[in-house]
């Protein structure tokens, strides 16, 4: 037996996990497949580790070790390597004997889980061509993903089986619904059940195949595509250690006679597993670049109420051919009907519609940007469509400390909110909200606060992570909200109807305005038990004790005749005249008896809230709140939002929400008079939350609006971050002493500026793809002052700190953090 190619094979089944065919091959037949294949960055990172591969093989190959070697090092990269070739502790049973330090020296307890130490990327289900016999071998299923888009980052956009039924009985996976429409569907809508057309259809072709061992067929190749993504932060040291810490079992549990050639055998066997490291440790590293340099921004807009745009810009915006597509938009929205007469367009009534810089041609954008003295001012805030952990890592520059809260509803760790891999779903969830967590914490200001909203699935385990985040000492509450009134009861368990909110802050000084509710049950009770008292005019009221807990000297005084009690009256003479010229005090004839406060129930706003809120309840399905949409989004009612933003920052403040969702964050935030700032991945952030804000924006009555008097108006920008799917489609495999992987042809600039050679980089090809200007102020965390056409009408910017920058060429020596977008050495 060759053992060294055993172990090759073994181990390139480890490191590659996922086979991917060469473009040449698999799509020799399929030109629309071809297209495919450029847009799937994923596939581009497979097949240049496939290359690599071929490097650290023909390096092995040299190495002449005998089959005990070969065998132990297979044994240990096999544990530590999944499909994607990331090392973690992926396959480690209890009889492998796996070591891994859970401790620290200050702590007894600490939160262990085999994910930890890795950067989550995505989990999807890379599809590829197979098939499948049935358990009779009478019937094959063909499976057809030459129609298959896969995900960009971690977007979800579930696979639709079509079919065709000839000689067999053909699948066409794809995930585009306007793709093959004309054929029909495997699974009923937003069902697991088969469709009637394809039980009909294998009925009229005779197939006598049982419901549910279709059902398993179809399973079984669902599941064997699933995968995690991840990416080490420091996979060299990881696997160094873990190698050592397995020799060192390996001698004490299976050597007793140390001759001279088991130590040789030995020194050998460290030597070649620490190259292997080595070399799966370099492209870790390469990954880990790219997932986290900045990202560039792209697709860069903004939204203004007409209150806002200079009445002698009006002429060039109505006159633009794109208002016809504006005028289209509000009509969308319902915000003007088709009676809208734009020479009114200055009522009064029209003066909160949202204007979007879409629809209009360069130069009337610019003559509306331009427009504004300092622009970063007039924003309410700014709405970016990203993998949240690109945003928060790009945006890192120019949010740092300046966040005072931040409240995220993130999946509470299910399957039906987030498609993980069964194997590893609570450690894949800790790895994301850890990730995310570490890099939220830097927003926050000394004075900021976390609000993390969980279900019973997930708020023990988010509760040990925030710990570990923001320390024990920074934990201020466990808010219990009850969100429904009631459920369907089952016979094992009693019925759920409540979420879980953590509250942790960043340090002590942490901004809390203690909130009241009249709609508190607690507070409807003290109302009918305390105020029982009548004016006369009907004005119902309750009394309160004017006595002093404390000896407070300088509060003894007569008051109307009154002796004043022990201690002192509670507030000072000047404040007791002004309460009883008000009417606002009880006199009692008896001098000696006490003066009380009236406490009116007309003025009265109610008890201070605790931590179990049971008076606001979820989003009518009838109510003006609730959004229209196909998407399955848990929308929070604003009236919950609004108590934690009301109780957590002040008007000044930011607002931050990095799992977005449907919007109720921003939108809030909007009406209290807050900066904010929102981040969503899923298409919905076109469909949903732009067209929600617009409406916002336009003074749409829903939710808090009436109960803040909320009218309208405002202006934001919403834009996209570069992918790193898209990071990676850019990629190719170029091996050198510096890099493997080279992004946008951009390692001949390194050597220039190397020799310290002056570089202006040139932008023309990136900016039909990319915004520079905006990319800028979020890599190097400067406000945006002004944004205008110079005379070639190339679009320039003006930084808070002075600079004025055109977009056609970037000096890379004056700012050299830039190069982090492009580039990154070894």
């Amino acid at each position: 037996m060759d053992y060294k190619q055993a172990f090759l094979s073994q181990l390139e089944n480890s490191y590659l996990g996922v086979q991917i065919q060469d473009s040449q091959d698999l799509f020799s037949q399929d030109s629309a497949s071809k297209q495919t294949l450029k847009k799937s960055g994923f596939i581009n990172l497979l097949q240049m580790k496939s290359k690599y591969f071929g490097h650290i093989k023909n390096l092995l190959e040299k190495e002449k070790l005998n089959h005990s070697i070969y065998t132990k090092l297979y044994n240990f990269f096999s544990s530590y390597l999944n499909e994607t070739g990331t090392p973690f502790f992926y396959d480690t049973p209890m009889h492998k004997n796996i070591y891994a330090k859970v401790y620290t020296n200050s702590k007894d307890t600490s939160l262990f889980y085999k994910t930890q130490n890795l950067y989550y990327v995505k989990s999807d289900t890379l599809y590829h061509d197979a098939e499948i016999t049935s358990q009779d071998s009478k019937y094959t299923f063909i499976f057809d993903t030459s129609h298959f888009i896969p995900n960009a980052d971690n977007a979800k956009n579930k696979a639709i089986f079509k079919f065709t039924i000839e000689e067999n009985i053909r699948i066409y996976v794809l995930n585009d619904k306007e793709s093959l429409k004309e054929l029909p569907n495997v699974f009923k809508q937003n069902s697991s059940d088969l469709s009637d057309e394809f039980i009909k259809s294998l009925k009229d072709k005779k197939i006598q195949l049982q419901e549910e061992e279709i059902k398993k067929i179809l399973h079984a190749y669902k599941k064997q595509n699933e995968i995690d993504f991840f990416i080490h932060k420091n996979a060299r040291a990881f696997l160094q250690e873990q190698f050592s810490l397995w020799l060192c079992n390996y001698v004490l549990d299976d050597i007793t006679q140390w001759r001279q050639e088991k130590i040789e055998e030995l020194n050998t066997l460290k030597k070649v597993a620490f190259s292997i490291i080595d070399y799966i440790a370099d492209f870790e590293d390469e990954l880990k670049a790219i997932w986290c340099k900045p990202k560039f921004a792209k697709k860069v807009e903004y939204v203004f109420s007409l209150d806002r745009i200079d009445s002698a810009l009006l002429d060039s915006v109505i006159n633009d051919e794109g208002f016809k597509a504006q005028i289209k938009e509000w009509q969308e929205l319902r915000l003007i009907d088709e009676s809208f007469d734009i020479k009114n367009i200055n009522d009064e009534k029209y003066k909160f519609l949202p204007l979007d810089t879409k629809h209009f041609s360069k130069t009337t954008k610019y003559k509306i940007l331009s427009s504004f003295k300092d622009i970063e001012s007039t924003l309410n805030g700014e709405l970016i469509k990203s993998d949240n952990f690109q945003a928060l890592n790009t945006l890192l520059p120019k949010y740092q400390n300046k966040v005072d809260l931040i409240y995220i509803d993130p999946p509470f760790n299910t399957g039906s909110d987030f498609e993980y891999k069964d194997k590893f779903q609570d450690s894949t969830w800790l790895t994301l909200m850890e990730n995310r967590l570490e890099l939220a914490k830097e927003f926050l200001s000394d004075r900021g606060s976390f609000y993390l909203h969980l279900d019973h699935n997930a708020n023990y385990r988010g509760r040990e992570l925030l710990n570990t985040i923001f320390g024990e000492e920074n934990f201020v509450n466990e808010i219990v909200w009850r969100r429904k009134q009631a459920t369907s009861f089952g016979d094992s368990y009693f019925g759920i109807v409540i979420d879980t909110l953590l509250f942790f802050s960043k340090d002590n000084n942490f901004i809390f305005n203690p909130q009241k509710s009249l709609n508190d049950e607690n507070t409807q009770k003290y109302i009918k038990q305390r105020f029982i008292f009548d004016d006369g005019d009907g004005r119902k009221y309750m009394k309160s004790p004017l006595v002093n807990s404390l000896y407070r000297p300088n509060l003894r005084y007569e008051f109307q005749g009154v002796k004043p009690p022990k201690n002192g009256w509670l507030y000072s003479k000047e404040k007791m005249q002004q309460m009883y010229e008000n009417n606002e005090l009880l006199i009692p004839s008896d001098k000696d008896s006490r003066i009380y406060r009236k406490i009116y129930l007309d003025t009265y706003e109610g008890q201070e809230i605790p931590n179990l809120w049971l008076d606001i309840p979820i989003v009518n399905p009838m109510a003006s709140e609730r959004i229209e949409s196909d998407s399955n989004l848990t929308q929070k009612p604003e009236a919950l939002l609004a108590r934690i933003i009301k109780a957590s920052s002040n008007e000044d403040s930011i607002i931050f929400d990095y799992h977005l969702g449907s919007g109720t964050t921003i939108a809030t935030a909007h009406k209290l008079g807050r900066k904010w700032l929102g981040v969503e991945m899923g298409e919905h952030f076109y469909k949903v939350i732009i067209p929600r804000m617009k409406k916002v924006v336009a003074g749409f009555q829903s939710g808090i609006s009436k109960e803040v008097e909320f009218k309208g108006g405002g202006a934001f920008r919403y834009y996209e971050l570069e992918s790193y799917e898209e990071s990676l489609e850019q990629c190719e495999y170029v091996l050198d002493k510096d890099s493997i992987i080279d992004y946008r042809k951009s390692r001949k600039l390194i050597k220039a500026l190397n020799k310290d050679e002056a570089i202006n980089l040139d932008m023309s090809g990136y900016r039909k793809d990319f915004d520079i200007l905006h990319t800028m102020a979020n890599v190097l965390g400067l406000k945006i002052q002004r944004l205008f056409l110079d005379s070639k009408g190339i679009e320039c910017v003006e930084f808070d700190n002075g600079d004025i920058v055109s977009s056609d060429s970037i000096d890379l020596c004056k700012y050299p953090k830039l190069t982090n977008l492009i580039w990154w050495e070894k």
